[in-house]
């Protein structure tokens, strides 16, 4: 099958060498040979090799490991109910704890906030009075808040 069209031209007389010894009118001699150019052509758009049947063997040997390969992915994807249920459960765990420690942190917050108003209005009242003149005693004590408020913000 290596040059089909080859093969088959070889066998092919020509008009006159038809027309010698079959006898027929020039016609039946032109169509007849318009078959066979016919055929010719059929035979050769449809001729293979053998390296031809290698390749196609080649690509469904390659399509067949791609199905393995994809079947196995499908099979390691086969999750039972149980893991699910254990899955869900193991998230719903994990949102309740976000959520805690989300209000502890929010509270917390809040706390800091109200304990840096308290520092800065005691600021506030530390350099009127020390502008003012007040006595010392005063300051001292806003000073003693001052370092208790701090305390309270590292040790909370």
């Amino acid at each position: 099958m290596a040059n089909l069209e080859a093969e088959l031209k070889g066998l092919l007389l020509n008009a006159v060498e038809l027309k010698n010894i079959s006898g027929w009118p020039e016609a039946l001699v032109e169509d007849y040979l318009n078959i066979i150019e016919n055929i010719i052509t059929v035979a050769t758009d449809v001729d293979t090799t053998d390296e031809d049947f290698t390749n196609v063997n080649q690509q469904v040997s390659t399509i067949d490991g791609r199905i393995g390969k994809l079947q196995a992915i499908i099979n390691n994807l086969d999750i039972s109910s149980d893991q699910i249920t254990e899955n869900t459960q193991n998230i719903i765990n994990i949102d309740n704890i976000v959520n805690t420690y989300s209000g502890m942190i929010n509270k917390n917050t809040s706390r800091i906030n109200n304990i840096i108003n308290t520092i800065n209005d005691m600021l506030q009242l530390s350099s009127i009075n020390m502008e003012s003149g007040k006595n010392r005693a005063n300051i001292n004590k806003q000073q003693k808040q001052i370092n208790d408020l701090e305390q309270l913000l590292y040790v909370g």
